[in-house]
Protein backbone atom coordinates (compact mmCIF):
# COMPACT_ATOMS: atom_id res chain seq x y z
CA UNK A 1 0.00 0.00 0.00
CA UNK A 2 1.00 3.17 -1.12
CA UNK A 3 0.51 6.34 1.49
CA UNK A 4 -0.12 9.75 -0.05
CA UNK A 5 1.58 12.75 2.74
CA UNK A 6 0.64 16.05 2.81
CA UNK A 7 3.41 18.14 1.04
CA UNK A 8 3.47 20.22 3.70
CA UNK A 9 3.98 17.23 6.62
CA UNK A 10 7.71 18.30 6.35
CA UNK A 11 8.02 21.62 5.75
CA UNK A 12 6.94 21.74 2.17
CA UNK A 13 10.68 21.96 1.06
CA UNK A 14 13.50 19.90 -0.21
CA UNK A 15 14.12 18.72 3.89
CA UNK A 16 11.19 16.52 2.65
CA UNK A 17 12.82 13.35 0.99
CA UNK A 18 8.85 13.01 -0.84
CA UNK A 19 9.61 16.17 -2.52
CA UNK A 20 13.34 15.78 -2.97
CA UNK A 21 12.14 12.92 -5.15
CA UNK A 22 9.63 14.04 -6.89
CA UNK A 23 11.54 16.99 -8.45
CA UNK A 24 14.23 14.67 -9.41
CA UNK A 25 11.38 12.08 -11.28
CA UNK A 26 9.96 15.14 -12.96
CA UNK A 27 13.27 16.35 -14.20
CA UNK A 28 13.58 12.66 -15.51
CA UNK A 29 10.50 12.75 -17.07
CA UNK A 30 10.79 16.33 -18.17
CA UNK A 31 13.94 14.98 -20.58
CA UNK A 32 11.73 12.93 -22.38
CA UNK A 33 10.46 13.79 -26.02
CA UNK A 34 7.21 14.65 -27.32
CA UNK A 35 5.82 11.40 -28.85
CA UNK A 36 7.13 9.50 -25.32
CA UNK A 37 4.03 8.51 -23.89
CA UNK A 38 5.74 8.71 -19.91
CA UNK A 39 7.09 11.81 -20.98
CA UNK A 40 6.46 15.21 -19.03
CA UNK A 41 4.99 16.73 -21.83
CA UNK A 42 2.88 13.95 -23.18
CA UNK A 43 1.36 13.08 -20.08
CA UNK A 44 0.74 16.75 -19.40
CA UNK A 45 -1.54 16.43 -23.26
CA UNK A 46 -3.50 13.86 -21.96
CA UNK A 47 -5.34 16.38 -19.75
CA UNK A 48 -5.08 19.17 -22.75
CA UNK A 49 -3.00 21.19 -24.84
CA UNK A 50 -3.25 23.74 -27.82
CA UNK A 51 -1.05 23.35 -30.32
CA UNK A 52 -2.58 20.75 -32.58
CA UNK A 53 -6.39 22.76 -32.07
CA UNK A 54 -5.93 25.91 -33.88
CA UNK A 55 -5.83 29.58 -32.13
CA UNK A 56 -2.84 31.08 -29.99
CA UNK A 57 -0.44 28.24 -29.19
CA UNK A 58 0.74 28.91 -25.37
CA UNK A 59 2.28 25.34 -25.40
CA UNK A 60 4.50 26.84 -28.54
CA UNK A 61 4.94 30.17 -26.67
CA UNK A 62 6.30 29.08 -23.95
CA UNK A 63 8.51 26.81 -25.27
CA UNK A 64 6.42 23.38 -24.45
CA UNK A 65 6.18 22.41 -28.13
CA UNK A 66 8.32 23.37 -31.27
CA UNK A 67 6.96 22.85 -34.59
CA UNK A 68 8.20 20.04 -36.58
CA UNK A 69 9.06 17.48 -33.92
CA UNK A 70 8.12 14.40 -33.44
CA UNK A 71 4.17 13.68 -32.77
CA UNK A 72 2.30 10.42 -31.57
CA UNK A 73 0.14 9.56 -34.95
CA UNK A 74 -3.17 11.27 -35.38
CA UNK A 75 -5.10 7.96 -33.71
CA UNK A 76 -2.91 7.74 -30.97
CA UNK A 77 -3.59 11.38 -30.32
CA UNK A 78 -7.18 10.18 -30.09
CA UNK A 79 -6.91 7.77 -28.06
CA UNK A 80 -4.69 9.42 -25.13
CA UNK A 81 -4.28 13.24 -24.99
CA UNK A 82 -7.71 16.08 -25.04
CA UNK A 83 -8.92 13.51 -22.32
CA UNK A 84 -9.82 15.56 -19.07
CA UNK A 85 -13.37 15.02 -18.12
CA UNK A 86 -15.00 18.58 -16.73
CA UNK A 87 -18.50 19.44 -15.94
CA UNK A 88 -19.16 16.20 -15.83
CA UNK A 89 -20.21 13.00 -13.25
CA UNK A 90 -16.58 11.91 -14.82
CA UNK A 91 -15.30 14.78 -13.61
CA UNK A 92 -13.61 12.88 -10.23
CA UNK A 93 -12.77 9.11 -11.68
CA UNK A 94 -11.10 10.10 -14.73
CA UNK A 95 -8.47 12.37 -12.95
CA UNK A 96 -8.19 9.70 -9.64
CA UNK A 97 -6.82 7.22 -13.22
CA UNK A 98 -4.62 10.33 -14.66
CA UNK A 99 -3.31 10.64 -11.18
CA UNK A 100 -2.33 6.85 -11.14
CA UNK A 101 -0.62 6.87 -14.36
CA UNK A 102 1.45 9.57 -13.79
CA UNK A 103 2.16 8.50 -9.87
CA UNK A 104 3.57 5.21 -11.47
CA UNK A 105 5.57 6.56 -14.23
CA UNK A 106 7.47 9.36 -11.95
CA UNK A 107 7.98 6.76 -9.57
CA UNK A 108 9.41 4.17 -12.04
CA UNK A 109 11.96 7.24 -13.09
CA UNK A 110 12.42 7.89 -9.27
CA UNK A 111 13.48 4.12 -8.52
CA UNK A 112 15.63 4.11 -11.66
CA UNK A 113 17.14 7.21 -10.22
CA UNK A 114 17.78 5.29 -7.23
CA UNK A 115 14.98 6.72 -5.15
CA UNK A 116 12.58 5.07 -2.43
CA UNK A 117 10.22 2.12 -4.18
CA UNK A 118 7.61 3.12 -2.34
CA UNK A 119 7.46 7.16 -3.28
CA UNK A 120 3.79 8.20 -3.46
CA UNK A 121 2.66 11.15 -4.76
CA UNK A 122 2.29 13.91 -2.14
CA UNK A 123 -0.98 16.16 -1.81
CA UNK A 124 -1.82 19.79 -1.25
CA UNK A 125 -4.36 20.44 1.45
CA UNK A 126 -4.68 24.07 1.49
CA UNK A 127 -8.13 24.11 3.03
CA UNK A 128 -6.00 23.17 6.60
CA UNK A 129 -6.62 25.28 9.25
CA UNK A 130 -3.14 26.77 9.00
CA UNK A 131 -3.15 29.62 6.92
CA UNK A 132 0.61 28.78 6.14
CA UNK A 133 -1.26 25.78 3.78
CA UNK A 134 -3.13 28.38 1.95
CA UNK A 135 0.31 29.15 0.28
CA UNK A 136 2.59 27.42 -2.79
CA UNK A 137 4.96 25.37 -1.04
CA UNK A 138 8.74 26.03 -0.98
CA UNK A 139 10.02 23.45 -2.88
CA UNK A 140 7.72 25.03 -5.73
CA UNK A 141 9.10 28.91 -5.50
CA UNK A 142 13.20 27.68 -5.09
CA UNK A 143 14.88 28.42 -8.10
CA UNK A 144 17.50 25.81 -7.41
CA UNK A 145 17.79 21.76 -6.11
CA UNK A 146 20.08 21.77 -2.83
CA UNK A 147 22.82 20.84 -4.93
CA UNK A 148 22.30 24.24 -7.52
CA UNK A 149 20.97 22.55 -10.15
CA UNK A 150 17.55 24.16 -11.07
CA UNK A 151 14.55 23.08 -9.93
CA UNK A 152 12.00 21.42 -11.72
CA UNK A 153 9.44 22.41 -9.51
CA UNK A 154 9.45 25.90 -10.34
CA UNK A 155 7.67 26.77 -13.57
CA UNK A 156 8.65 30.14 -15.44
CA UNK A 157 5.10 29.90 -16.86
CA UNK A 158 3.39 29.28 -13.57
CA UNK A 159 1.83 32.73 -13.47
CA UNK A 160 2.02 33.86 -17.20
CA UNK A 161 3.87 36.93 -17.84
CA UNK A 162 3.82 37.45 -13.76
CA UNK A 163 6.39 37.44 -11.46
CA UNK A 164 3.65 35.77 -8.36
CA UNK A 165 0.17 36.25 -8.60
CA UNK A 166 -1.66 38.36 -6.35
CA UNK A 167 -3.64 35.54 -4.89
CA UNK A 168 -1.26 33.38 -3.27
CA UNK A 169 -1.67 32.80 -0.44
CA UNK A 170 -5.20 31.53 -1.42
CA UNK A 171 -8.04 33.11 0.02
CA UNK A 172 -9.54 31.75 3.10
CA UNK A 173 -12.78 31.36 1.23
CA UNK A 174 -11.50 30.16 -1.91
CA UNK A 175 -10.87 26.48 -0.59
CA UNK A 176 -13.98 26.07 1.56
CA UNK A 177 -14.94 22.88 2.09
CA UNK A 178 -18.66 23.55 2.41
CA UNK A 179 -19.13 21.58 -0.76
CA UNK A 180 -18.62 18.69 1.41
CA UNK A 181 -22.27 18.93 3.16
CA UNK A 182 -23.55 17.87 -0.70
CA UNK A 183 -25.25 14.67 -0.26
CA UNK A 184 -25.80 13.59 -3.88
CA UNK A 185 -23.09 12.75 -6.24
CA UNK A 186 -24.97 13.06 -9.41
CA UNK A 187 -26.17 16.76 -10.29
CA UNK A 188 -29.55 18.06 -11.50
CA UNK A 189 -29.72 18.31 -15.20
CA UNK A 190 -30.82 21.89 -15.42
CA UNK A 191 -31.51 24.82 -12.28
CA UNK A 192 -30.87 22.43 -9.79
CA UNK A 193 -28.65 21.11 -7.10
CA UNK A 194 -25.10 20.47 -9.01
CA UNK A 195 -23.83 17.39 -7.36
CA UNK A 196 -21.13 16.50 -5.22
CA UNK A 197 -19.79 14.80 -8.26
CA UNK A 198 -21.75 16.79 -10.81
CA UNK A 199 -24.64 16.39 -13.76
CA UNK A 200 -24.78 12.83 -15.78
CA UNK A 201 -23.16 13.59 -19.45
CA UNK A 202 -21.45 11.55 -22.28
CA UNK A 203 -17.81 11.77 -22.62
CA UNK A 204 -17.23 15.69 -21.99
CA UNK A 205 -13.83 17.72 -22.44
CA UNK A 206 -15.21 20.31 -20.79
CA UNK A 207 -18.25 23.25 -21.01
CA UNK A 208 -21.13 23.07 -19.30
CA UNK A 209 -22.44 23.00 -15.65
CA UNK A 210 -19.32 22.11 -12.73
CA UNK A 211 -20.35 19.94 -9.84
CA UNK A 212 -20.04 21.24 -6.30
CA UNK A 213 -16.22 19.59 -5.78
CA UNK A 214 -15.35 20.77 -9.34
CA UNK A 215 -16.51 24.61 -8.26
CA UNK A 216 -15.13 24.95 -4.88
CA UNK A 217 -11.96 24.12 -4.62
CA UNK A 218 -11.56 23.01 -7.83
CA UNK A 219 -11.71 25.44 -10.52
CA UNK A 220 -10.74 28.21 -7.90
CA UNK A 221 -7.65 27.38 -6.98
CA UNK A 222 -6.35 26.47 -10.88
CA UNK A 223 -7.29 30.18 -11.30
CA UNK A 224 -6.24 31.60 -8.14
CA UNK A 225 -2.60 29.90 -8.90
CA UNK A 226 -2.49 30.31 -12.43
CA UNK A 227 -4.59 33.15 -13.35
CA UNK A 228 -3.51 35.61 -16.45
CA UNK A 229 -1.36 38.35 -16.86
CA UNK A 230 -2.53 41.62 -17.91
CA UNK A 231 -1.71 40.71 -21.33
CA UNK A 232 -3.85 37.96 -20.96
CA UNK A 233 -1.29 35.25 -21.15
CA UNK A 234 -2.61 32.54 -18.50
CA UNK A 235 -0.11 31.03 -15.84
CA UNK A 236 -0.51 27.01 -16.52
CA UNK A 237 -2.59 26.47 -13.99
CA UNK A 238 -5.32 28.37 -14.82
CA UNK A 239 -5.85 26.90 -18.27
CA UNK A 240 -7.32 23.22 -19.05
CA UNK A 241 -4.81 23.00 -21.71
CA UNK A 242 -1.41 23.92 -20.10
CA UNK A 243 -2.61 22.90 -16.19
CA UNK A 244 -1.15 19.16 -16.35
CA UNK A 245 2.46 20.93 -17.58
CA UNK A 246 2.81 22.56 -14.10
CA UNK A 247 4.28 20.11 -11.05
CA UNK A 248 1.73 21.41 -8.86
CA UNK A 249 -1.25 20.35 -10.46
CA UNK A 250 -0.81 16.75 -9.66
CA UNK A 251 -0.99 17.68 -5.71
CA UNK A 252 -3.55 19.97 -6.43
CA UNK A 253 -6.04 17.19 -8.01
CA UNK A 254 -4.21 14.84 -5.19
CA UNK A 255 -6.57 16.27 -2.66
CA UNK A 256 -9.69 16.86 -4.60
CA UNK A 257 -8.89 12.66 -4.92
CA UNK A 258 -8.90 12.77 -1.22
CA UNK A 259 -11.89 15.18 -1.14
CA UNK A 260 -13.79 12.24 -2.81
CA UNK A 261 -12.86 9.60 -0.42
CA UNK A 262 -13.44 11.80 2.87
CA UNK A 263 -16.69 12.95 1.47
CA UNK A 264 -17.88 9.01 1.39
CA UNK A 265 -16.41 8.65 4.41
CA UNK A 266 -18.99 11.18 6.06
CA UNK A 267 -21.84 8.47 5.12
CA UNK A 268 -25.69 10.09 6.04
CA UNK A 269 -26.32 8.93 2.46
CA UNK A 270 -23.08 9.99 0.59
CA UNK A 271 -22.28 7.37 -2.62
CA UNK A 272 -20.92 6.57 -5.66
CA UNK A 273 -23.54 6.54 -8.18
CA UNK A 274 -25.12 2.81 -9.04
CA UNK A 275 -26.14 3.44 -12.75
CA UNK A 276 -24.57 1.41 -15.30
CA UNK A 277 -23.77 4.25 -17.81
CA UNK A 278 -21.75 6.10 -15.00
CA UNK A 279 -19.83 2.55 -13.50
CA UNK A 280 -19.05 1.47 -17.46
CA UNK A 281 -17.50 5.12 -18.32
CA UNK A 282 -18.57 7.07 -21.77
CA UNK A 283 -19.74 5.11 -24.77
CA UNK A 284 -17.59 5.74 -27.86
CA UNK A 285 -14.38 6.69 -26.11
CA UNK A 286 -13.04 4.98 -22.84
CA UNK A 287 -10.69 6.39 -20.91
CA UNK A 288 -6.98 5.22 -21.68
CA UNK A 289 -3.68 6.45 -19.58
CA UNK A 290 -0.12 5.12 -20.55
CA UNK A 291 1.16 3.16 -17.49
CA UNK A 292 5.51 2.80 -17.07
CA UNK A 293 7.10 0.18 -19.44
CA UNK A 294 4.72 0.87 -22.83
CA UNK A 295 1.53 -0.63 -21.27
CA UNK A 296 -1.87 0.98 -21.56
CA UNK A 297 -4.32 1.05 -18.82
CA UNK A 298 -7.95 1.05 -19.83
CA UNK A 299 -10.63 1.94 -16.79
CA UNK A 300 -13.94 3.02 -16.44
CA UNK A 301 -15.42 4.34 -13.00
CA UNK A 302 -16.08 1.16 -11.68
CA UNK A 303 -12.22 0.30 -11.22
CA UNK A 304 -11.01 3.44 -9.09
CA UNK A 305 -13.87 3.21 -6.47
CA UNK A 306 -11.80 3.45 -4.01
CA UNK A 307 -8.25 4.86 -3.38
CA UNK A 308 -7.55 0.65 -1.24
CA UNK A 309 -8.93 -0.63 -4.37
CA UNK A 310 -6.01 0.91 -6.28
CA UNK A 311 -3.12 0.17 -3.76
CA UNK A 312 -3.38 3.72 -1.71
CA UNK A 313 -4.25 5.40 1.16
CA UNK A 314 -4.01 8.76 2.19
CA UNK A 315 -2.95 9.94 5.29
CA UNK A 316 -4.40 10.53 7.81
CA UNK A 317 -7.76 10.19 6.50
CA UNK A 318 -10.31 9.79 9.05
CA UNK A 319 -14.29 10.24 10.12
CA UNK A 320 -14.15 9.00 13.49
CA UNK A 321 -15.74 12.20 14.54
CA UNK A 322 -18.39 12.63 12.02
CA UNK A 323 -21.50 13.97 13.16
CA UNK A 324 -24.67 12.39 11.91
CA UNK A 325 -26.32 14.66 9.58
CA UNK A 326 -28.81 17.64 10.65
CA UNK A 327 -31.60 18.97 9.33
CA UNK A 328 -30.56 22.35 10.00
CA UNK A 329 -28.97 24.58 7.66
CA UNK A 330 -25.16 24.89 8.25
CA UNK A 331 -22.67 26.38 6.07
CA UNK A 332 -18.93 24.88 6.46
CA UNK A 333 -16.16 27.18 5.02
CA UNK A 334 -13.02 27.83 5.75
CA UNK A 335 -11.74 24.27 7.97
CA UNK A 336 -9.60 21.19 7.65
CA UNK A 337 -11.13 18.45 7.76
CA UNK A 338 -11.23 17.29 10.94
CA UNK A 339 -13.79 20.68 11.58
CA UNK A 340 -15.67 19.47 8.89
CA UNK A 341 -16.39 15.91 10.31
CA UNK A 342 -17.86 17.51 13.05
CA UNK A 343 -20.36 19.79 10.88
CA UNK A 344 -23.87 19.08 10.20
CA UNK A 345 -23.88 18.07 6.89
CA UNK A 346 -26.32 19.91 4.36
CA UNK A 347 -29.93 18.28 3.64
CA UNK A 348 -29.04 18.32 0.16
CA UNK A 349 -30.80 14.56 -0.99
CA UNK A 350 -30.77 13.02 -4.52
CA UNK A 351 -32.05 16.08 -6.69
CA UNK A 352 -35.61 15.62 -8.17
CA UNK A 353 -35.81 15.01 -11.70
CA UNK A 354 -36.86 18.75 -12.13
CA UNK A 355 -36.19 21.96 -10.85
CA UNK A 356 -38.59 24.99 -10.72
CA UNK A 357 -37.87 27.97 -12.16
CA UNK A 358 -38.84 30.73 -10.04
CA UNK A 359 -37.82 33.89 -11.96
CA UNK A 360 -34.87 35.12 -14.44
CA UNK A 361 -33.20 38.35 -15.34
CA UNK A 362 -34.14 40.22 -18.52
CA UNK A 363 -30.73 40.60 -20.25
CA UNK A 364 -27.16 38.88 -20.37
CA UNK A 365 -24.70 40.79 -18.33
CA UNK A 366 -21.97 42.64 -19.40
CA UNK A 367 -18.61 42.35 -16.65
CA UNK A 368 -16.35 44.60 -17.75
CA UNK A 369 -16.65 46.17 -14.16
CA UNK A 370 -19.04 45.32 -11.07
CA UNK A 371 -22.36 44.35 -12.25
CA UNK A 372 -25.89 44.55 -10.67
CA UNK A 373 -28.89 42.25 -12.02
CA UNK A 374 -32.13 42.16 -11.00
CA UNK A 375 -33.65 38.86 -11.09
CA UNK A 376 -37.69 38.99 -11.57
CA UNK A 377 -39.64 36.43 -9.49
CA UNK A 378 -43.27 34.93 -10.23
CA UNK A 379 -45.19 36.00 -7.15
CA UNK A 380 -47.43 33.28 -7.09
CA UNK A 381 -44.57 30.60 -6.96
CA UNK A 382 -42.52 32.63 -4.11
CA UNK A 383 -46.03 32.37 -2.30
CA UNK A 384 -45.90 28.71 -2.69
CA UNK A 385 -42.27 28.96 -1.63
CA UNK A 386 -43.07 30.78 1.37
CA UNK A 387 -45.36 27.69 2.39
CA UNK A 388 -42.68 25.31 1.60
CA UNK A 389 -40.40 27.58 4.58
CA UNK A 390 -43.21 27.55 6.74
CA UNK A 391 -44.34 23.66 6.57
CA UNK A 392 -40.47 22.60 6.78
CA UNK A 393 -39.40 24.73 10.31
CA UNK A 394 -37.18 21.96 11.00
CA UNK A 395 -37.01 20.94 14.16
CA UNK A 396 -35.35 17.73 16.21
CA UNK A 397 -38.45 15.81 15.61
CA UNK A 398 -39.54 17.25 11.97
CA UNK A 399 -37.49 15.03 9.60
CA UNK A 400 -39.02 16.27 6.13
CA UNK A 401 -36.74 18.11 3.97
CA UNK A 402 -37.07 21.48 2.56
CA UNK A 403 -37.21 22.45 -0.61
CA UNK A 404 -34.08 24.51 -1.72
CA UNK A 405 -32.91 27.51 -3.72
CA UNK A 406 -30.52 27.72 -6.25
CA UNK A 407 -28.87 30.40 -7.79
CA UNK A 408 -28.14 29.98 -11.63
CA UNK A 409 -25.14 31.80 -13.49
CA UNK A 410 -25.91 30.48 -17.09
CA UNK A 411 -23.60 30.45 -20.33
CA UNK A 412 -20.79 32.79 -19.12
CA UNK A 413 -18.61 33.36 -21.95
CA UNK A 414 -14.76 35.09 -22.13
CA UNK A 415 -12.08 34.65 -24.67
CA UNK A 416 -9.38 34.20 -22.40
CA UNK A 417 -8.72 32.20 -18.97
CA UNK A 418 -7.54 33.50 -15.71
CA UNK A 419 -10.68 34.45 -14.20
CA UNK A 420 -13.29 34.79 -11.10
CA UNK A 421 -16.32 36.29 -10.85
CA UNK A 422 -17.26 37.09 -6.81
CA UNK A 423 -21.32 36.81 -6.59
CA UNK A 424 -22.93 38.52 -4.17
CA UNK A 425 -26.43 38.75 -3.24
CA UNK A 426 -28.51 42.07 -2.15
CA UNK A 427 -30.21 41.65 1.17
CA UNK A 428 -32.18 43.79 3.57
CA UNK A 429 -29.97 46.54 1.43
CA UNK A 430 -26.38 44.65 2.08
CA UNK A 431 -24.35 43.00 -0.30
CA UNK A 432 -23.62 39.57 0.70
CA UNK A 433 -20.89 37.07 -0.64
CA UNK A 434 -22.36 33.98 -1.98
CA UNK A 435 -19.25 32.30 -3.63
CA UNK A 436 -16.52 33.45 -5.76
CA UNK A 437 -16.12 31.30 -9.39
CA UNK A 438 -13.17 30.42 -10.58
CA UNK A 439 -14.01 29.78 -14.41
CA UNK A 440 -11.72 27.59 -15.37
CA UNK A 441 -11.84 26.02 -19.00
CA UNK A 442 -14.16 29.22 -20.14
CA UNK A 443 -12.02 30.00 -23.53
CA UNK A 444 -12.76 26.17 -24.89
CA UNK A 445 -16.28 26.29 -23.23
CA UNK A 446 -16.79 29.89 -25.11
CA UNK A 447 -15.29 28.89 -28.33
CA UNK A 448 -18.39 27.74 -31.45
CA UNK A 449 -15.85 25.11 -32.63
CA UNK A 450 -16.31 22.94 -29.80
CA UNK A 451 -18.33 20.33 -28.84
CA UNK A 452 -20.74 22.55 -26.70
CA UNK A 453 -20.92 25.11 -29.30
CA UNK A 454 -19.79 27.96 -27.60
CA UNK A 455 -22.22 27.43 -24.90
CA UNK A 456 -19.73 28.61 -21.91
CA UNK A 457 -19.68 27.26 -18.53
CA UNK A 458 -22.61 27.52 -15.95
CA UNK A 459 -22.14 27.50 -12.32
CA UNK A 460 -24.89 27.20 -9.21
CA UNK A 461 -25.02 28.47 -6.04
CA UNK A 462 -27.14 27.17 -3.21
CA UNK A 463 -29.06 30.12 -2.20
CA UNK A 464 -31.01 28.53 0.54
CA UNK A 465 -29.90 29.72 3.63
CA UNK A 466 -30.16 33.38 2.35
CA UNK A 467 -33.24 33.34 1.15
CA UNK A 468 -34.44 31.63 4.38
CA UNK A 469 -33.17 34.64 6.95
CA UNK A 470 -34.79 36.78 4.57
CA UNK A 471 -37.96 34.49 4.86
CA UNK A 472 -37.48 34.89 8.78
CA UNK A 473 -36.94 38.56 8.66
CA UNK A 474 -39.42 40.03 6.28
CA UNK A 475 -41.10 37.15 4.73
CA UNK A 476 -40.91 36.05 0.89
CA UNK A 477 -44.71 35.72 0.03
CA UNK A 478 -44.29 39.24 -1.92
CA UNK A 479 -40.79 38.94 -2.91
CA UNK A 480 -40.66 40.17 -6.42
CA UNK A 481 -37.52 40.41 -7.37
CA UNK A 482 -33.61 39.67 -5.93
CA UNK A 483 -30.61 41.22 -6.92
CA UNK A 484 -27.42 39.77 -7.68
CA UNK A 485 -24.21 41.58 -8.12
CA UNK A 486 -21.10 40.49 -10.14
CA UNK A 487 -17.80 41.10 -9.58
CA UNK A 488 -15.10 40.26 -11.88
CA UNK A 489 -11.04 39.46 -10.53
CA UNK A 490 -8.75 40.30 -13.46
CA UNK A 491 -11.64 40.66 -15.95
CA UNK A 492 -10.29 42.95 -18.00
CA UNK A 493 -9.75 42.87 -21.98
CA UNK A 494 -12.19 39.28 -21.60
CA UNK A 495 -15.33 39.92 -23.14
CA UNK A 496 -16.78 38.67 -20.25
CA UNK A 497 -20.56 37.89 -20.08
CA UNK A 498 -23.18 35.86 -18.24
CA UNK A 499 -26.29 35.28 -20.85
CA UNK A 500 -28.42 34.76 -18.17
CA UNK A 501 -29.25 34.54 -14.23
CA UNK A 502 -31.90 32.82 -12.85
CA UNK A 503 -33.25 31.17 -9.68
CA UNK A 504 -34.08 27.78 -9.14
CA UNK A 505 -36.21 25.68 -6.54
CA UNK A 506 -36.42 21.82 -5.88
Amino acid sequence: MYFRKSVWANGGDFNDPILFWYAKGVAELMMRPLNDKTGWRYLAAIHGEDFSQGGTSYWQQYGYYEPGEPLPSKDEQAIFWNQCQHQSWFFLPWHRGYLISLEANVRQAIVKLGGPSDWALPYWDYSASDAQARDLPPAFKATTLPDGTPNPLFIKQRYGAQVSPPTLPLPADDVSLKKLNIISFVGASAGGNPGFGGPETAFNHGGGASGGVESLPHNIVHVDVGQSAPNGDPGLMADPDLAGLDPIFYLHHANIDRLWSYWLSLGDGRANPADQSWLQGPIGRPFMMPMPDGESWRYAPKDVLSTEQLGYSYDPLSNGDVVPASHSIQRVSNLGLASVAKAAAMPTATPAKHAELLGANDNVVSLNQKAHSVVKLDKRMMARSAKSFTANLLTASNRSEPDRYFLNLESIRAKREGITIDVHLKLDGQEVLLESLGLFGIKDASRRDRAHGGNGLTLVLDVTEELDKLHLNQGIDNLSEVEVVLTPRNGQNAELSVERISLYRQ
